[in-house]
């Protein structure tokens, strides 16, 4: 009787827990920071699951749709060696972790640390990717979208 009631305490807790901390800390273990509404937060954790599925599946159209029309960067250029990249390297594994969102109005950034790895098809052509490093994705809200207006990698 003891280790059920062990038991049910130990379940209780952690589901106490989890529900406290769900807007703290999703699926994607995002620390959230500001006055942000639970709408927000749900929308950076699928951005980061869709990231993650469009490195693995090659889907361009997935990759570029979170970007704003003001991105400073040529975003056709973009797609283009994107598309390269994924015509010439398969196994395409892109990792977040520890994200960080700041949101303040209609402005967020996100941060995190990521570790990205493909294999070439062409082996004798292409050498492997291997990289890790740090991003910081700066939005803005635009209409009910957030959209990335820069990238910056470090």
């Amino acid at each position: 009787m003891k280790k059920v009631l062990f038991f049910v305490f130990l379940g209780f807790f952690v589901f106490l827990g989890c529900s406290q901390n769900y807007e703290q800390s999703t699926k994607n273990h995002i620390s959230v920071y500001g006055n942000a509404p639970k709408k927000s937060v749900m929308f950076f954790d699928d951005f980061y699951s869709a990231m993650i599925m469009a490195s693995e599946k090659k889907d361009l159209d997935k990759a570029f749709g979170f970007y704003s029309t003001n991105f400073p960067a040529n975003l056709e250029k973009l797609k283009e060696n994107t598309k390269k990249m994924y015509e010439t390297y398969k196994n395409i594994i892109y990792v977040p972790e520890s994200i960080v969102v700041n949101i303040h109005g209609d402005s967020a950034i996100t941060s995190d640390s990521y570790t990205f790895s493909a294999q070439p098809i062409k082996i004798k052509e292409y050498a492997p990717m291997n990289y890790s490093g740090k991003e910081r994705i700066y939005w803005k809200k635009e209409g009910d979208a957030w959209k990335i207006i820069n990238w910056i990698y470090y």
